[in-house]
């Protein structure tokens, strides 16, 4: 069975797309190890998830996500392989309680790096 369950802190603004008729949205999140490690995962929605993440999350909001894990393949630019591990989200929620979401951007941002996140620095 493959199956991801992860809790953290999206590293950029999601981008969202329509790629064909399919609405695509890519993001980025950190998610916190012990003594402030973190490890950093890109994810990839499709369809109405990639709509709500894409509608619902800025950078700095902690996500809970739920998907699978996906190992692909690719060509550098020189010629020579690539490998990536992505995370194929098919489900999100808010992990952040009301309160913390209707910061305004700057308290948020001031927040978040009081918690030493690495991506505020």
């Amino acid at each position: 069975m493959n199956l991801v369950v992860l809790m953290g802190r999206l590293v950029r603004d999601p981008e969202t797309k329509d790629a064909n008729g399919t609405q695509l949205c890519k993001f980025s999140i950190a998610v916190d190890r012990v003594k402030g490690e973190a490890d950093f995962f890109n994810c990839t929605a499709f369809n109405k998830t990639a709509e709500f993440i894409g509608k619902h999350f800025v950078k700095g909001q902690r996500i809970l996500i739920s998907g699978r894990i996906q190992n692909s393949t690719y060509t550098k630019k020189d010629g020579s392989k690539g490998y990536s591990t992505d995370i194929i989200v098919n489900n999100a929620e808010f992990a952040d309680s009301k309160k913390d979401v209707q910061l305004t951007e700057d308290e948020f941002i001031s927040a978040a790096a009081d918690e030493g996140l690495p991506f505020f620095e």
